[in-house]
């Protein structure tokens, strides 16, 4: 076994090279090959690469680490196929289920890079580092610090207020699955003051996933406001998106 370990090592290394390829195309190969690799320093070779100069490498960054934290092993047979939405597999990941991955030990740089990433020019990779946060940074998968959540909070709550309305429905929902708190736990104030905030956005989607964290935080301040929205819509998006959160804070006011 350590025999073939020394005889792999060499191809790592040669991966970690070409990831600083001034070549585009081969930076996205080394990207992908690495997330395959099993190699135990792999999500800390990816890092660096969610601040890269090209987009399309971000993507790929962003897309070989939600396959190493895959459930099925990235690149195994049999392993489901996710759609790519707006340039990424993430939330296709993210839609599958808590099943689809599974806990493993990160980097403690992953996360805040994802979330800077949230402040990308390009709205593509903004929404896949949503969805990448969404995925590995939920409780279930990571389970982040204390510290590391409060700096999460503050790209979260900047990222909230874009202009770019792709950009405020991805990160809503992300919030929902980041900020999920423990037994015993509540959401910061910050976190629940910015989503309450965006159950007034001006785009449907945005309210419609704003109300769907709430739910998931179970940020009590905000279910009189959802109340009032699900007896004034009835029917349709915005009521059914406020009865869910309702039901998960599931608060005897709400019976």
């Amino acid at each position: 076994l350590l025999a073939t370990a020394a005889r792999a090592q060499p191809a790592f290394q040669e991966l970690l090279y070409d990831l600083q390829s001034p070549r585009e195309a081969t930076r996205i190969k080394a990207a992908r090959a690495i997330a395959v690799s099993g190699y135990p320093d792999a999500a800390s070779a990816l890092v660096p690469l969610l601040a890269d100069r090209a987009e399309a490498v971000q993507l790929a960054a962003i897309d070989a680490l939600v396959g190493i934290a895959l459930a099925s092993g990235p690149g195994a047979n049999g392993a489901p196929k996710f759609k790519r939405v707006r340039g990424s597999i993430a939330w296709s990941v993210f839609d599958a289920g808590p099943l689809a991955v599974l806990p493993r030990t990160w980097p403690p740089e992953l996360l805040t890079s994802l979330a800077a990433a949230l402040r990308d020019e390009d709205e593509d990779v903004r929404s896949a580092a949503a969805g990448a946060l969404a995925v590995i940074g939920s409780p279930a998968t990571s389970a982040p610090v204390a510290e590391t959540l409060n700096a999460l909070a503050v790209d979260i709550i900047y990222a909230l207020r874009s202009r770019d309305v792709h950009t405020r429905e991805a990160v809503a929902r992300a919030a929902g699955a980041i900020f999920t708190p423990l037994p015993g736990a509540t959401v910061s104030v910050a976190i629940g003051d910015a989503l309450i905030a965006a159950l007034n956005d001006a785009e449907p989607e945005v309210r419609a996933a704003a109300a769907d964290a709430l739910g998931w935080v179970r940020e009590a301040r905000a279910e009189q406001a959802l109340r009032d929205r699900f007896a004034f819509f009835r029917e349709g998006p915005d009521a059914e998106t406020a009865l869910h959160a309702l039901a998960r804070m599931a608060g005897p006011a709400s019976a």
